[in-house]
């Protein structure tokens, strides 16, 4: 997220920590996994089974939150950095 910021939107994100970091589930749009193709036994999962506990066909997607102490990077300060 801070790479997309900085790099992509010329945005430099000054208040990191912990209460500024999210995470949202972007689930795909086909259960892979086996959990959503089993409803019955959705409440009555045993160890050994191999239908997992909880749907796993998604991405975690990082947001960032209180953009209040974010600057745009100016192009006159804009310098290359190796990658």
């Amino acid at each position: 997220a801070l790479r997309y910021l900085h790099d992509e939107c010329r945005i430099i994100f000054r208040d990191i920590k912990p209460d500024n970091i999210g995470f949202y589930r972007r689930y795909y749009p086909q259960c892979q996994c086996g959990y959503h193709q089993h409803p019955q036994q959705q409440h009555h999962r045993h160890n050994s089974s191999n239908i997992p506990s909880e749907c796993t066909c998604y991405e975690e997607i990082t947001k960032l939150f209180d953009f209040g102490l974010a600057k745009e990077l100016k192009p006159k300060y804009r310098k290359s950095h190796p990658a």
